[in-house]
């Protein structure tokens, strides 16, 4: 991995975990279909004047396959992940997130040729193995969720669309910039859960000053943070860009939960992040 790639990686995972705290901030006051829609509408207006400035409106026409594709498993995945969180406890649903980096390994390599050197993949797999140790701590129970609780098996659909989203990202960006693509896709998604919730009858939440201002903080952060993640996967692997992406987000997720919600961290966490910070030196240095 070449040192700009690493950087930018970094900065992209910095920015989500930025935008993933903003989130669960947000979360108290808002639903969660309210906030995908309030964000990803949010970041169009700053990504369209970016695509005015690049003096470019629409992408190529070779665009249209692989970003409908994009759009409709973005769509899938944010109406599977709301509706895992409302069957099943958080605790038996978000651990399986870790699995994303696993599975764009996968997606990747059927659709893009990508394959990670034998210390990358070993520390990818060590990377997701210790990132469900540090989400759930609860060993065999996590696995007997994936039978008896459909929030579970639901998460992890949700983890495999989201790696194959990433994947997908990567091809779209040979037929449009990045900001075309943050563009359209946040336009789709955000339109499409907004039509939707419009015609089941469910009014916006309003905002108090505070909200807003905290929201408007997390469309920055989403923003900058798609925008360096879509730069990276140019020129690095998407697999060992979503593996940097995992351990970062979810060591500033220990970090700020211990300094603003007082989260306890616990031996079995400790060793875990041990093991995350081994994945990520067999995957830059392989």
């Amino acid at each position: 991995m070449s040192g700009l790639a690493l950087l930018l990686c970094l900065a992209s995972a910095l920015a989500w975990g930025l935008f993933d705290t903003q989130r669960k901030l947000l979360a108290r006051s808002l639903d969660s279909e309210a906030l995908v829609i309030l964000l990803c509408l949010g970041m169009v207006p700053l990504a369209a004047a970016a695509v005015l400035l690049e003096g470019a409106a629409l992408p190529s026409m070779d665009y249209l396959l692989p970003g409908l594709i994009t759009l409709a498993l973005g769509i899938v995945a944010n109406l599977l992940f709301m509706h895992s969180l409302r069957v099943s406890p958080l605790s038996l649903t978000i651990p399986f997130l870790s699995l994303v980096p696993a599975f764009s390994v996968l997606g990747a390599f059927l659709l893009l040729g990508e394959k990670p050197s034998l210390p990358a993949l070993f520390g990818i797999g060590l990377v997701a193995i210790s990132a469900l140790l540090i989400n759930g701590g609860q060993g065999v129970s996590l696995w007997r969720a994936l039978l008896n609780e459909r929030g579970s098996v639901m998460m992890c659909g949700v983890a495999l669309l989201w790696a194959m989203t990433s994947v997908l990202d990567k091809k779209c960006l040979t037929h449009s910039s990045i900001a075309q693509h943050v563009t359209l896709q946040n336009l789709g998604i955000g339109g499409t859960l907004l039509l939707r919730r419009r015609l089941s009858g469910k009014p916006m939440a309003r905002l108090d000053a505070g909200s807003f201002r905290g929201l408007l903080l997390a469309i920055v952060c989403g923003l900058g943070a798609l925008s360096l993640q879509l730069a990276a996967i140019q020129l690095t692997q998407v697999s060992l860009m979503e593996t940097l992406k995992r351990v970062v987000g979810l060591l500033m997720a220990l970090m700020l939960g211990r300094i603003l919600f007082g989260e306890t961290l616990r031996a079995h966490t400790l060793w875990a992040a041990a093991g995350m910070v081994l994945g990520v030196i067999l995957v830059v240095g392989g």
